[in-house]
């Protein structure tokens, strides 16, 4: 069955220097109180993985996770912004992030991607979208879970990025408390020649 290929993965819970961002909290305590008693909704979560040789260790710190008590299952939920508060650096680029979802589905883990914007924007169809993943693999009724949405957006480059921190979009969907700890002083902010644009699977 497709729950088979799920065994759970290691976890080290309870760090406390995860850095969160406004839509993380937000979503953080909307899953909190809409999840089904079945899950668990953690944060401040180490995922270890090792190098091939067996030795070195490193690690990665999901946003979100959601725990299924009975089965073990481990999701973890991923909000990406276009680029760093205050200094406008472009993250979360097409490709930037295939080594590390590599790394956490190889060790079993189901990862969930997120735009920041779709979030805020649409915090109840990303729950409806976990909702149906989460069903489809626990009631064993395969893998095919739908990867598109109404409310797609395209994965951004490091050009898109730039010129989206030069306009501060995040101010246009973000909640004006959180504006102060996002904003991107005016300056100049050198355009990259990378303009490839693919579609984020929501």
């Amino acid at each position: 069955s497709c729950l088979d290929e799920y065994s759970p993965p290691a976890i080290e819970p309870n760090l406390t220097a995860v850095k969160q961002g406004p839509a993380e909290r937000f979503f953080l305590n909307y899953l909190k109180e809409r999840m089904n008693d079945n899950f668990e909704v953690l944060s401040n979560i180490q995922t270890e993985h090792y190098f091939p040789d067996g030795v070195k260790v490193y690690y990665y710190y999901p946003d979100i996770v959601l725990r299924n008590k009975p089965t073990g299952l481990m999701i973890d939920i991923e909000i990406d912004e276009p680029y760093v508060a205050k200094t406008g650096k472009p993250i979360h680029c097409f490709k930037d992030d295939d080594d590390r979802n590599y790394a956490l589905v190889e060790d079993n883990w189901i990862v969930l991607r997120f735009t920041e914007e779709q979030i805020i924007r649409y915090p109840d169809i990303c729950l409806a979208y976990i909702r149906t993943v989460c069903s489809s693999i626990l009631t064993h009724k395969g893998c095919d879970i739908p990867m598109t949405w109404e409310f797609s957006q395209n994965h951004w480059s490091s050009y898109e990025a730039r010129q989206m921190a030069d306009s501060n979009y995040r101010l246009k969907y973000l909640p004006k408390d959180a504006h102060r700890s996002v904003y991107v002083p005016k300056k100049s902010i050198p355009a990259n020649q990378n303009t490839d644009i693919v579609d984020l699977p929501f």
